[in-house]
């Protein structure tokens, strides 16, 4: 499954996003 270069770089920064903000605020 391939996807373009800009969304794989969007779906990258989301995931980035996501985990930033677990290790700011952890969901209970």
């Amino acid at each position: 499954m391939l996807a373009s270069p800009r969304q794989h770089t969007a779906q990258s920064a989301h995931v980035l996003l996501m985990e930033r903000v677990k290790g700011i605020e952890p969901s209970s």
